[in-house]
């Protein structure tokens, strides 16, 4: 097999660029995590035409999510 020379960030298998392990990396997260959340508020609060396909993609997410869940806590919640 013949070794392959990079230059740069090494890539992970999966194609994304390798993660920094530094001492600070773990510092990325929590704002990775805030504009994902930051997101998914902007998207589920904005006011949409109430018939809309927007309107109905959320409402059928939030159904389907409200199912799942209930099937779940209903088989381990006696």
């Amino acid at each position: 097999m013949a070794v392959r020379k990079t230059s740069g960030r090494q890539k992970s298998p999966i194609g994304f660029p390798a993660v920094a392990r530094g001492p600070a990396s773990w510092l990325s997260l929590p704002v990775d995590c805030r504009s994902h959340r930051g997101t998914a508020v902007v998207v589920y609060c904005y006011p949409y035409a109430e018939n809309s396909a927007m309107a109905a993609a959320i409402q059928t997410y939030l159904s389907t999510y409200a199912k799942i869940v209930g099937t779940v806590i209903s088989a381990l919640d006696p």
